[in-house]
């Protein structure tokens, strides 16, 4: 499982950092954002993903881990397509890559959550996947 979360998170680094390069910013700035991935984790896997869960379970879906980690993405990725409309930002490529990075770690991450239950590996991916990408989108300007 930390294979797949490690190949997740290179492969979302990947994809995200193909967005226009952003002001570095240092240290305590860094930490924040790469916190604020981290715990992006509880709402998107204790929470949701785990009510979904319940959700297909009581509804007697078959292949119940693999529909709860495709609809967990989907959601998830919904939601950037309409925060984007609300707060009225421009559709871009930087957008269309937002949500493209969000469906691969969402899938890889969410299985690597389904399959062992530690909130821990998923927040933790997700941490270095903020400060490995936000340290090569500023290091390029």
């Amino acid at each position: 499982m930390y294979i797949i979360a490690i190949v997740t998170t290179v492969i979302t680094t990947a994809i995200i950092t193909r967005k226009k390069p952003i002001k570095g910013k240092k240290g305590k700035d860094m930490l924040i954002w790469g916190l604020d991935g981290l715990l992006m984790e509880i709402p998107q896997r204790l929470m949701m993903q785990s009510f979904i869960y319940g959700i297909l379970k009581l509804l007697g879906v078959s292949l119940l881990n693999f529909c709860t980690i495709i609809a967990t993405a989907l959601i998830w990725c919904m939601g950037i397509v309409m925060q984007t409309f609300l707060l009225k930002k421009q559709f871009d490529e930087d957008v269309v890559f937002d949500i493209l990075s969000s469906l691969v770690f969402s899938l890889g991450i969410g299985y690597v959550y389904q399959q062992t239950g530690l909130i821990v590996i998923s927040m933790m991916a997700h941490f270095c996947e903020r400060i490995l990408s936000y340290y090569i989108l500023s290091k390029d300007i």
